[in-house]
C-alpha cells in the first residue's frame, strides 16, 4: 500500500516543476523557530517597508529566510521574491487571509472530528443564515422543517457541498489536481520528492 500526504507542487523561476513535503520531523521545530524570527526582524526594522528591501539589506533576515526554504528542501535560488513572499508570508486567497504556503505545509491537519461540546443556539442559527442568505428565512426553515437545529445544519452544509461540486469550474479544478498528483507519481515513479 502507498500513503499519499499534502504536496505542494510549484513551477520555479526557471519553469521546472517542484514538489515538497515540508520539513522533517527534525527540521519542523528549527523551522518554525527561523519563520518566529523572520517576523521579529520584520517588527525590529520598520524603516524598511518591504519584504524584498529587507532581504537584500539584512543579512540577518536573509538567513532565516532561506533557512526556512532550506529546511523545507527548497534552494532560494528557484525562487523570485514573491514566491518567497508565497511561501513564508500571510496571503490573502479569494478574500481570505490565510498562512504563508510553508506554514500551511508544515502545520499538523485541522481534526475534523466534531467537538463534544454542542453548537450553542446562536453558533448553528448564524451558521443557517450564512446558508439560507438571512436569519429571517434560516429561522422559518428551521420552524418548518421541525427538525434539531443540528441536523438541519449538516443538511444544509451537505446540501452546499453538493452544489460545489456540481459547479463546473469546481469539477474542472478537481480533475486537473488529480492529473498534476498523477503525472507526478508517474515521473516520480512513485516515490515522493526529496
Amino acid at each position: 500500500m502507498f500513503a499519499t500526504f499534502p504536496r505542494l507542487e510549484f513551477e520555479d523561476r526557471c519553469g521546472v516543476i517542484r514538489g515538497l513535503a515540508g520539513c522533517s520531523l527534525i527540521g519542523r521545530q528549527e523551522f518554525f523557530e527561523r519563520l518566529q524570527q523572520v517576523q521579529q526582524r520584520l517588527q525590529e526594522l520598520p524603516e524598511l517597508s518591504t519584504v524584498a528591501e529587507l532581504y537584500d539589506t539584512d543579512t540577518r533576515f536573509r538567513h532565516y529566510c532561506d533557512r526556512c526554504l532550506i529546511l523545507n528542501g527548497l534552494d532560494p535560488d528557484w525562487l523570485t521574491m514573491s514566491m518567497l513572499e508565497e511561501m513564508l508570508f500571510v496571503r490573502v486567497v479569494e478574500g481570505e487571509t490565510r498562512p504563508g504556503l510553508l506554514t500551511e505545509l508544515n502545520q499538523p491537519p485541522k481534526s475534523s472530528k466534531p467537538t463534544d461540546e454542542p453548537a450553542t443556539l446562536h453558533e448553528i442559527l448564524a451558521s443557517l443564515a450564512t446558508h439560507e442568505k438571512s436569519l429571517g428565512d434560516a429561522l422559518k426553515l428551521a420552524s418548518d422543517l421541525n427538525l434539531p437545529a443540528n441536523d438541519l445544519l449538516e443538511i444544509l452544509t451537505a446540501r452546499s457541498e453538493l452544489e460545489k461540486s456540481a459547479d463546473p469550474e469546481y469539477r474542472k479544478k478537481k480533475q486537473q489536481k488529480a492529473w498534476q498528483e498523477k503525472a507526478l507519481a508517474d515521473l516520480t515513479g512513485g516515490m515522493p520528492n526529496g
